[in-house]
Parts: structure tokens; C-alpha cells; sequence
């Protein structure tokens, strides 16, 4: 739907002072830019709240694995910090989506659209705070500290090991490895779980061995929310897609996990919808939104956070100078940036014949349902009744001509068969 966006209607819930239209003079509903800035307002504030909050908790997860380093060695403690690292994703999370959630319904978007973008916005910035910092913090920052009191001399500042990618992949093993596996239950058990105890409460006081129709029985199922579980879903696979490629070098069996969950994550979904859901109401849409842009600044992350764990982090190239390795970084980055946009100009978001048969077909729906008449074109395409005489075999058929819409006027078939 390429102009979706342009004739989207007003939300059911978006409200606002009546006055009229500056372009067309009908009555429409006007949010005060004042008021508006103050939602934002509190929004920004709630989630800035929570981005410190995360940080202070994952200084203190940090903190402590430092401080048991001495007792359990770097190994375990690594481990036992990066459980605790996941628990806070977790946690996180799950508080955050609802509180942002509300923050947005507060926010009082006129469309769909709009309500979609702020949302995204909210829950991507948390999560990609929320989900890698732990992993920003050893790739990046951790050997630069001092070494811990009574760590080998081998060890490399506060990474635990004598760098720092041992840790970086242990870490990235259990989050994402965890992650995978709770997001595939609750996926599963959570709607099952809702299902059954709508089940329960709507079927109190009905016999047991009453049967129900066929309508009593779907409407037993829960109802499909295409906005937010749409929402869910992606920044779920944005997340996901972040884990495989953002440090890629550190756990490269990232990407064969991502490609098995994913196919394993479609049945599920499928088995899902057809099992615990009603059927969900189609909805418009002009393409994916701001899921794209946020697709592309992953895929542009990656090359960088990538090429800095080959040139400093890694012991790769540690002969170089460090002049060496920062050019050999920024030669690394942007050859591969470069390449990507490349492949973006080169190939097309979208056909060209794709192009021209949404053009056609928009061209054939204002005729068909918004009855716009045909333009004449002149005598050429009018239809004639005299007959073909130079191919009248004795079953002649009137003279065929297209009508506006490329079609025979004569039997409408495409005038081109």
C-alpha cells in the first residue's frame, strides 16, 4: 500500500480541541503543541530513568564479578556474571515494555503510524542499552582498567583472561543462548497459559459435558493484537539480529543459532496462531517502518564494533603500532560500509515490474471502486461495429479496442491475448 500512510485515518483513541480545517474547512481535532511537548516531556524522562538505571545495575553486576575474581578465579566469576547479566535482561525488559507501552498511549498520536514509530523508538533504544552493555563494556573497556589485586600477570587489565575475547564469548553464549531458550518458552507457555485460564473463567457454571458450537469455541480464543504483537516480534528479530552480527568475531556459531531458532521460532508461531488465537483482523500498511532504518544502522554497527575487536581487541594483529591498527580500522570500516551502500544502490527495494503492477492496479481500483471515468483518447480506441473484411471467414468478430484500462471492451479479456 504505497500511499497508506498519506490517507491514514485517526486513531479511535486519539483525542484533542475541534476546529477547522486550515486546508479543506471540515472539522478536525487539534492537539496544542504545548501539551504535546509536555507528554514528550515525561516520556524522555521516564526513559532516560530507566537507561541509568540499567547502567548502574550492570556497573554492580561488574563490580561484583571483580570482587570475586580473587575467591572463584576469572573463569566462574565471568560465568556467574553473565547469569546475572541475563536476569537483568530479562527483568528489564519485561518492566520496561509495559511502562513504555503506556508511556505512548499518554502521548496521544493521531495515527497508527505514528503511535507504531514513537513506540519502536522506546522499546529499540532500551533494549540495545539494556541487551549490550555488558558486551560493549568487555570488548571495549575492560582491558583499559587496572588488573585486579592478585590476578595473574598474564591477565589483561579486568578482563579475566589474557584477553578479553575468552570472556566476550562465554558472556555472548549464555545471554544469547539463554535468551533464545526463554524467548521460545514464554512464547509458547504464555499463550497457552492465558488461553487456558480464559477457557476457565468463561465456561464457569456450564456443565461439563455441555458442548460448545463452533463460534463458542473461537471465541474461547484470545484476541490477536496486530500492533503491539507486530511491534514484539520485531524487536524481538531486531535483537536477535544484533547478537549475530554486532560481535560476530567473538562468537561466529552466533549466526547458525539464529538461522536453527528462527526456523524452529516460524512453526511455533504458526502452531501458535492457528491454536491460541482468533483469527487476527487484516490491517494496512505502506512498508515496515522505522524497523528498517533500525535494520540498517545495525548492519552499519556491525561493521564497526567488528572491525575494532580485529584491530584492538583481538591479538590479531597486536605486532602493529597503534597507528597501524587505527588505520587499519578505518580502512576496514569504511571499505565494508562502502559495499553496503553500494549493494543498497544497485539493488532495488522494490521491482520494477512490481512497480508498474502496484501502479496498475491502484490505476484499475479509483476506476473500479471510486468510478473515475475514462479519458478519451479519440477515435483509435472507440469501438466499431463494422467487421474485419480482409479475415471474415464467416465467424468475424467486431473489431477489438482497448478501453482505458487496457481491456477488451468487446469480451474483457486483456487486450493483449
Amino acid at each position: 500500500m504505497s500511499r497508506f500512510e498519506e490517507v491514514e485515518q485517526d486513531r479511535p483513541e486519539y483525542y484533542g480541541e475541534t476546529m477547522k480545517s486550515f486546508v479543506d474547512g471540515r472539522d478536525m481535532l487539534y492537539d496544542p503543541p504545548q501539551d504535546v511537548a509536555q507528554r514528550f516531556s515525561v516520556s524522555r524522562s521516564v526513559v532516560t530513568t530507566f537507561v541509568l538505571l540499567v547502567l548502574g545495575v550492570v556497573g554492580s553486576i561488574y563490580y561484583l564479578r571483580f570482587s570475586l575474581e580473587a575467591s572463584l578465579g576469572g573463569s566462574q566469576a565471568s560465568t556467574i556474571a553473565s547469569i546475572l547479566n541475563t536476569v537483568q535482561i530479562t527483568v528489564f525488559n519485561i518492566i520496561y515494555t509495559a511502562r513504555a507501552i503506556k508511556l505512548t498511549d499518554d502521548e496521544n498520536h493521531r495515527t497508527d503510524t505514528m503511535y507504531e514509530d514513537a513506540l519502536i523508538v522506546k522499546l529499540f533504544v532500551f533494549q540495545f542499552i539494556n541487551s549490550y552493555t555488558s558486551f560493549f563494556f568487555i570488548a571495549f573497556i575492560a582491558q583499559y582498567l587496572g588488573r585486579p589485586a592478585g590476578a595473574p600477570d598474564s591477565f589483561r587489565g579486568q578482563c579475566g583472561a589474557v584477553d578479553c575475547m575468552q570472556p566476550l564469548a562465554i558472556n555472548m553464549a549464555i545471554i544469547f543462548g539463554t535468551r533464545l531458550t526463554l524467548t521460545n518458552f514464554l512464547d509458547v507457555f504464555l499463550p497457552w497459559l492465558y488461553k487456558k485460564l480464559k477457557y476457565r473463567t468463561e465456561t464457569k457454571g456450564i456443565p461439563a459435558d455441555k458442548k460448545l458450537t463452533p463460534a463458542e469455541e473461537d471465541y474461547m480464543l484470545m484476541e490477536y493484537d496486530n500492533m503491539i504483537d507486530s511491534i514484539t516480534n520485531y524487536a524481538e528479530t531486531a535483537i536477535q539480529y544484533g547478537f549475530t552480527v554486532l560481535f560476530a568475531t567473538a562468537l561466529p556459531i552466533a549466526a547458525f543459532l539464529s538461522l536453527f531458532n528462527n526456523y524452529v521460532r516460524v512453526k511455533f508461531r504458526i502452531w501458535k496462531l492457528f491454536s491460541f488465537y482468533q483469527r487476527p483482523i487484516p490491517k494496512g500498511a505502506q512498508d515496515i517502518g522505522t524497523w528498517q532504518t533500525i535494520f540498517a544502522i545495525i548492519s552499519v554497527a556491525a561493521v564497526v564494533t567488528n572491525g575494532a575487536l580485529v584491530c584492538f581487541t583481538m591479538t590479531a594483529i597486536q605486532g602493529f603500532t597503534y597507528y597501524a591498527k587505527l588505520w587499519v580500522f578505518i580502512g576496514f570500516q569504511w571499505t565494508l560500509i562502502a559495499i553496503q551502500f553500494i549493494a543498497k544502490f544497485i539493488i532495488d527495494d522494490e521491482p520494477m515490474d512490481v512497480v508498474i503492477q502496484k501502479q496498475r492496479m491502484e490505476f484499475i481500483r479509483r476506476k473500479i471502486i471510486e468510478k473515475v471515468e475514462d479519458e478519451d483518447y479519440g477515435e483509435e480506441y472507440e469501438i466499431s461495429d463494422e467487421y474485419d473484411a480482409e479475415h471474415d471467414d464467416g465467424h468475424a468478430e467486431p473489431t477489438k479496442s482497448k478501453c482505458c484500462c487496457g481491456f477488451c471492451c468487446c469480451c474483457g479479456r486483456n487486450s493483449s491475448d
